[in-house]
């Protein structure tokens, strides 16, 4: 059986058990002590995680049970993948701000090998476009980048060479093979929906709404997509007003409810030590930005923009959209979520049909 690596241990996996409430330390080391490092979690050769539960000699049974039936216990470590989540178009609880008619959430997929070389290709983009000559502590900054008259960095420089470094940062997701988890919905919708009960927070407040829908989908894309080995970590932008939220939504999907209906394949939340200098969240950050202006044009609230601004977003969303794995929603199994599944059917803001047709794309 492996020991866990280091590099394991500082993304939230450890060489115990879990615990019924989810604890690590006295039963890591009461393994430890008694000379058997094991993984935090077992898996079925199906590829699904079993926890187990209770005291040291009731989780030493269960051991003992797993190895005489057709488990197979994984070897060698396990593949991170990080996902990064911004947001455009937060207005907590104002549903009419006729000003931020949208919200959107969501950001790029780095796997753990994949960090380093996207970092230096944004890098090689941002210093042709300046020259060779990158301000001190520049930051990339969707707001300032796009502005009409650009801002910071970009204060006075021609709109067509600044719309053409947002094209060529987002061709990074292609060129670099980032997949995109990203979730919209239109303000209107949600003041004119009801109220759901039992979800533990308000659905009203659209970050917290899709914070737990992406919670969902992450979760989901790891357990069906990249394979047994790999495991989720999700890096939010932190927002003081809805932290302690987040904190109770997070435990709730980990630690509440059935065991099968329990997030598991997600392994730690984290954010950014410093989330503005961080690139990937800068490139999460365009990606939401583009994302807001360009449904913003779809939902209609956007009817005196120029024709020039309209397709230049559409091509940013071109770019966005063809990196999305999914584009319906991923629901929540059972009964008591079916409420949950329509209601974010309802309330998604999404592009008109056939609108790659209509730009030219």
């Amino acid at each position: 059986m492996a020991v866990l690596s280091e590099m394991r241990k500082t993304a939230g996996l450890y060489d115990g058990v879990l615990d019924a409430e989810g604890a690590i330390g006295m039963v890591g080391r009461e393994w430890r002590r008694r000379g058997c490092p094991i993984h935090s979690q077992w898996e079925l050769n199906l590829g699904e995680p079993i926890y187990l539960e209770g005291s040291f000699p009731s989780q030493y049974r269960q051991l003992e049970r797993l190895r005489s039936t057709q488990y197979t216990f994984p070897q060698g470590d396990l593949r991170m993948h990080f996902y990064y989540l911004d947001e455009a178009g937060c207005t907590g609880c104002d549903l009419n701000n006729g000003e931020q008619p949208t919200f959107v959430l969501g950001g790029i997929s780095v796997r753990d090998e994949g960090w380093n070389r996207t970092q230096q290709d944004l890098a090689e983009i941002v210093g042709a476009y300046f020259g060779g000559n990158v301000p001190d502590d520049f930051e990339l900054h969707a707001n300032e980048l796009l502005s009409p008259n650009g801002e910071g960095p970009f204060q006075g420089h021609e709109r067509a060479a600044r719309n053409a470094l947002a094209l060529q940062v987002l061709g990074l997701l292609e060129s670099r093979r980032h997949d995109v988890h990203l979730i919209a919905l239109d303000k209107a919708r949600i003041a004119n929906s009801g109220a759901i009960d039992g979800l533990g927070y308000d659905c009203k407040i659209p970050y917290l709404v899709w914070y737990d829908y992406l919670v969902t989908y992450i979760n989901w894309f790891v357990k069906e997509k990249l394979g047994r080995s790999a495991r989720g970590m999700i890096i939010l932008d932190a927002k003081p007003e809805f932290l302690e939220n987040i904190e109770q939504i997070t435990s709730a999907r980990r630690f509440q409810g059935t065991t099968a209906s329990r997030v598991k394949w997600v392994v730690e939340f984290s954010y950014p030590v410093d989330s503005r200098k961080n690139p990937m969240v800068q490139l999460s950050d365009l990606i939401v930005f583009c994302s807001k202006k360009f449904l913003e044009v779809e939902e209609g609230y956007r009817p005196n923009w120029s024709d020039q601004a309209k397709q230049f977003f559409a091509k940013c969303y071109d770019l966005i959209d063809s990196r999305f794995q999914r584009k319906g929603i991923v629901e929540r199994d059972g009964r008591a979520f079916r409420q949950l599944n329509e209601y974010l059917e309802t309330i998604r803001a999404l592009p008109v049909g056939q609108w790659r047709r209509r730009y030219e794309l």
